[in-house]
């Protein structure tokens, strides 16, 4: 089978997320939208950074690797040749041993993991934008912690404005595909603060991050908790059934 171009137009992330899932190819996209995100910022934004070339290097090494091996059937090195393949395997060796000083840095503060994850991916440096992050001692509140950046050294705090920032390029992805497909997104705005920023925790319960305000609704048909500013009796599905059983 051959895929042939046609225009001149060219094939942009979502074509190929499409010819990739027609091909039955499997990758990790949420590495690749992150790749993605900081190809963004290099080229629209002029934020250059060595750790961000880093951070692209480490997000879609693996990718590459697999992909080579997997669906084309060559060796890597083969492909880039030995320096450049070298080279690849440096940057991930050292950036893999910061990274995990990062993550265990953040294993050890008190903190619901789904945030552990946000702040660990989309946390970066206001100096030097290097996403090698590290929280000093306990987090209490979000807004009065304390960071430091393993790249330049600098420490520093976020605000609310960064915070929204975090959560909306951790879920940018997800918010695509609930406005194309109808989905219900997990990052919702908070009516107390009025922040984008009421995530649902451990699927447990929703709770805004900024101003701590929780939203705990339970279906009085399936039971499940789901996200209401005023009080609604059934989750989205449920009322969907009674309107399709109508």
């Amino acid at each position: 089978v051959y895929v042939v171009g046609k225009g001149e137009k060219t094939v942009n992330f979502h074509d190929i997320k499409k010819f990739f899932k027609k091909f039955n190819i499997k990758v990790t996209w949420k590495r690749l939208e992150e790749a993605r995100k900081i190809r963004n910022n290099v080229e629209h934004y002029c934020i250059h950074s060595n750790d961000l070339v880093k951070k692209v290097i480490w997000e879609i090494f693996p990718i590459i690797r697999d992909f080579l091996r997997e669906y084309l059937g060559y060796e890597p090195i083969e492909i880039l040749g030995e320096m450049t393949w070298k080279t690849l395997l440096e940057v991930e060796e050292i950036y893999n041993k910061e990274k995990n000083e990062c993550i265990n840095a953040w294993d050890k503060v008190d903190l619901d993991d789904l945030l552990k994850e946000i702040f660990l991916q989309e946390l970066t440096c206001p100096k030097c934008f290097s996403s090698l992050i590290k929280p000093i001692g306990q987090i209490d509140d979000i807004l009065t912690a304390s960071f430091f950046c393993v790249s330049c050294g600098s420490q520093f705090q976020i605000n609310e404005e960064d915070i929204e920032e975090i959560l909306q390029n951790f879920y940018s992805f997800e918010i695509y595909n609930s406005i194309k497909d109808g989905c219900v997104p997990h990052l919702r705005i908070c009516s107390e603060c009025g922040r984008n920023a009421v995530l649902l925790i451990d699927k447990e319960y929703w709770r805004c991050i900024i101003c701590g305000q929780e939203f705990n609704q339970e279906c009085s048909r399936c039971g499940s908790l789901f996200y209401s500013e005023e009080w609604i009796p059934e989750c989205s599905d449920c009322m969907n059934y009674f309107l399709e059983k109508d």
